[in-house]
């Protein structure tokens, strides 16, 4: 999912209220170290959350290859309830990318559950501060899980049709009748979805 710039409060507050217990690291920052601007927001972000009293970890990353070894480190710590990424993950599908399974995480029993639409609520987010485009239409649409904090071009790129056809696919991928229908498209769509050697040095 992602929030447009007038939201960014409700975000904030969000990971303040999910990381608020002193007695242990609830949030880790993976921050660019090829992207200046990363560098900078990551040192600004970091000194607003210890303003209030959040304990968090900031970890370095200088490809995609990184940020999956570093997350696989910290994957089993049930504590860790906030991921944000600082100058890239916005072209990929991080759910994919880091073998993310949303149900693991989501809260049972939850009565917020049933607020916002119906959405599922989670132990663990993820939040992408990413000025690379296009975005990734999974990160966009996808679970709730991920949740990017876009800077006004997915309203300025009127992505309504693109959001309809994204989950149209998502349908027919259900359904098992992609292949029929877009067998067409089959060599079009591999080449788009593959993460290169490119996508993951770029940062």
């Amino acid at each position: 999912m992602y929030y447009g710039i007038k939201d960014y409060g409700k975000v904030y507050n969000e990971i303040v209220s999910a990381a608020a217990s002193p007695s242990s690291c609830h949030l880790c920052i993976f921050v660019s170290c090829l992207n200046i601007d990363a560098l900078c927001a990551t040192k600004m972000l970091s000194i607003l959350f210890k303003k209030q009293l959040v304990q968090l970890q900031i970890v370095p990353i200088f490809g995609y290859a990184e940020l999956k070894w570093h997350y696989d480190q910290i994957r089993e710590n049930s504590t860790m309830n906030s991921i944000i990424l600082v100058g890239f993950g916005g072209f990929i599908d991080i759910e994919s990318f880091l073998n993310i399974d949303p149900q693991e995480f989501v809260i049972e029993d939850d009565e917020e559950n049933t607020k916002d639409n119906n959405e599922a609520r989670y132990s663990r987010n993820f939040y992408i501060l990413d000025a690379h485009r296009p975005w990734n239409l999974d990160n966009l649409f996808g679970t709730t899980m991920i949740k990017c904090l876009d800077d006004g071009s997915v309203e300025e790129d009127s992505l309504n049709n693109v959001k309809n056809a994204y989950q149209q696919l998502l349908l027919l991928e259900g359904n098992g009748d992609n292949e029929s229908d877009l067998s067409s498209s089959d060599e079009e769509s591999e080449t788009d979805g593959e993460v290169t050697d490119d996508d993951e040095n770029e940062d």
